[in-house]
């Protein structure tokens, strides 16, 4: 089954769901508890049946992978990228404890020093090099204790990897779904993580396995969603390369979260996608 199918599978039984009030008092219909895997051994999984702005995921990635958490620092890398523009604007971190533009101790800084100290993504790479079989190849940035010093929790919460042969699989666990907006964000983004993290040790991208929380449509996105869901799948999906530079920095076996800290949006290279046109709706803030 490609991305397209899995993806309308998994509207069709959301909107079979039940009504649920929200944080941001917009209401969803939700379903709690679903799973699916997505085979990014050939491509990566992104949607066609709507166009996904692949330089954002791939800003927004690079940025978490850095550790950055001011929003300017992701503007740096694609000045038209604002998916966090109203979780971080002065009116609504104004009770969490961060600035306005930061998202405080979210993903990018659970990512590198969670605590203060712990780089989880060094850890993992290290890991997957030299204990591959490791029960404990885990990115986690759900921090409890640091919850209320981030802008918003992190929805995409935690991703373990799996080592079988010379192929690379992810499972992805997310307790709040938008489905609409950021659901196919997160398709592309955790398996462009897969791609990465295979070319820098040694392995092959296999699956992106993701099991849901709270998966949702919001009141406000039913129609965009109607309007997708009369799409069929184009069949033509994005695949990654590195650049030369990255590339020839593996080969040298330069240390990996080396790597990582050197790249740009020039480094990761994505070909082959053709999709149906971007659909807008608010996001629910």
């Amino acid at each position: 089954m490609n991305v397209d199918q899995a993806y309308k599978e998994f509207i069709e039984e959301i909107q079979q769901g039940n009504y649920r009030n929200d944080r941001t008092n917009t209401g969803t219909q939700s379903i709690f508890g679903y799973n699916m895997s997505l085979d990014i051994s050939k491509h990566l999984a992104c949607i066609t049946i709507k166009k996904v702005f692949i330089k954002r995921v791939v800003s927004e990635l690079i940025w978490f992978l850095q550790g950055s958490t001011d929003v300017a620092d992701l503007k740096k890398l694609d000045p038209n990228n604002k998916i966090w523009d109203g979780n971080t604007s002065e009116e609504f971190v104004k009770d969490r404890g961060c600035l306005a533009g930061n998202i405080g101790k979210g993903y990018g800084y659970q990512w590198r020093r969670s605590g203060g100290t712990f780089d989880q993504v060094a850890y993992c790479l290290n890991l997957l090099k030299n204990n591959p079989t490791s029960r404990r190849i885990i990115i986690n940035a759900w921090n409890p204790s640091e919850l209320d010093e981030m802008a918003l929790p992190p929805c995409h919460m935690m991703i373990q990897f799996y080592v079988e042969g010379n192929k690379l699989s992810g499972h992805l666990y997310q307790r709040s779904a938008d489905v609409f907006l950021g659901v196919p964000f997160n398709y592309l983004s955790y398996s462009i993580l897969i791609w990465l993290f295979a070319a820098l040790c040694g392995y092959k991208p296999d699956k992106l396995i993701v099991s849901y929380g709270d998966a949702h449509i919001y009141n406000t996105h039913v129609e965009a969603v109607e309007k997708m869901m009369k799409n069929e799948s184009t069949g033509k999906y994005p695949i990654m390369e590195l650049s030369s530079n990255i590339k020839e920095k593996i080969s040298q076996g330069v240390d990996p979260i080396q790597i990582i800290d050197l790249l740009t949006m020039d480094d990761i290279l994505i070909s082959g996608y053709e999709s149906h046109r971007y659909i807008s709706a608010p996001m629910a803030v």
